[in-house]
């Protein structure tokens, strides 16, 4: 008996190997409307091919995220017209549509659902260079060393994978979405990166802070709000957050064409 189990579980292990390395690889889609109408669709590109980017990131594979939309017959002309011009500047030549180039992988990881995790990154570097030439001609002026500095703060790989929260399924990608800037924030500082903002008249400064992790997929409860704010706001003396709170997250979900 003893040696059937053996024989058994020696016959599993490939097995399983097999379903931890499968390919999630393909195009997954969000879409709201009708492709000749108003709508809003969002794609995700997921590819065998190792990531070779700017990112410092072991055992990513290639990944690119891209968006098209039409907007509302009431939005003006020229309305429509800025925000196009905007988006020429990440726009991808095949397709026309607005798209940002990445990596993922996957790890052992799941959240609190039993979703395992998708790990995703956009080249920083990239999106730096092109919202600087967006800045420049809106305003005319190049943009300054100083925010130039200030926004080469934020390329950190474990920061950007902290923001970008995601979970795969069989046929699905799930992204888990901060509702507004603030949510950002909080949902930073719980897995661990703190981006302290301190203004002095028109000026800013950003500054980040590495703080304690918690797991993925996680959310802080009333009891973990409550002993991060025993100290928070004397840590935060000047800064524009100076209370923490339990962060808000939409779920997105793209399901494989």
């Amino acid at each position: 008996m003893k040696i059937k189990k053996v024989l058994t579980l020696t016959c599993m292990i490939p097995l399983l190997a097999s379903c931890a390395n499968k390919s999630i690889a393909g195009k997954y889609a969000f879409q709201m409307g009708r492709e000749k109408g108003t709508h809003f669709g969002l794609f995700l590109n997921l590819f065998d091919e190792a990531y070779n980017g700017e990112a410092k990131v072991e055992d990513g594979k290639k990944m690119t995220f891209a968006f098209n939309a039409s907007f509302p017959a009431g939005d003006s002309e020229e309305t429509q017209e800025s925000i196009n011009s905007i988006l020429d500047f990440f726009k991808d030549p095949e397709t026309g549509d607005f798209a940002l180039n990445g990596y993922y992988k996957t790890n052992n990881e799941a959240n609190e659902k039993g979703e395992p995790r998708l790990v995703i990154g956009f080249d920083f570097i990239y999106i730096l260079q092109s919202s600087s030439e967006v800045y420049e001609s809106i305003t005319g002026q190049e943009i300054s060393q100083e925010a130039k500095n200030m926004l080469a703060i934020l390329n950190n790989d474990g920061l950007i994978q902290s923001l970008l929260i995601a979970t795969y399924g069989k046929e699905e990608v799930n992204a888990y979405i901060p509702v507004s800037i603030e949510d950002v924030y909080y949902q930073l500082y719980w897995y661990g990166y703190d981006i302290k903002v301190t203004m002095q008249g028109e000026d800013f400064n950003i500054d980040l802070v590495e703080v304690t992790k918690h797991a993925f997929g996680t959310t802080p409860t009333k009891e973990d709000v409550d002993e991060i704010n025993k100290t928070f706001a004397a840590d935060h003396e000047g800064t524009k957050f100076t209370t923490y709170r339990a962060f808000n997250q939409l779920k997105l979900t793209m399901i494989k064409k």
